[in-house]
């Protein structure tokens, strides 16, 4: 419910109307948003008191525009593995080439890039 979201600085505070287990407050959820140098995602980092709080790093929080997106567009970079934990891959994006892939053909170079075009 957008009604229940409140601002604050560099943190967004949702208000649930669900009530925690304990029958007291609302359940809630906090973001925290830090300077990062891509669109990034949100990463959850604990639960505390009936609050699920999360940070997200990216660009958008930076001061002055310290990290100017590209113009091409951007895309969550992360992938989860099998026990479902969340893999921020953006550290991996290459701003100028790529990665050559090693493929055993002398007579093709063959590169590749991670979230992003080459």
């Amino acid at each position: 419910d957008r009604s229940q979201e409140r601002p604050s600085g560099s943190v967004l505070d949702f208000n649930s109307t669900l009530k925690c287990p304990d029958g007291g407050s609302n359940i809630r959820t906090s973001i925290s948003f830090q300077c990062g140098t891509t669109l990034g995602s949100p990463e959850f980092v604990a639960f505390s008191q009936c609050v699920h709080y999360f940070e997200w790093k990216t660009y958008t929080a930076c001061k002055k525009d310290k990290f100017k997106p590209h113009k091409e567009l951007q895309v969550p970079c992360y992938t989860f593995d099998s026990d479902g934990k969340k893999h921020d891959l953006s550290p991996l994006i290459k701003l100028k080439d790529g990665y050559l892939v090693d493929d055993g053909d002398d007579g093709v170079d063959f590169y590749i890039n991670v979230c992003r075009s080459i």
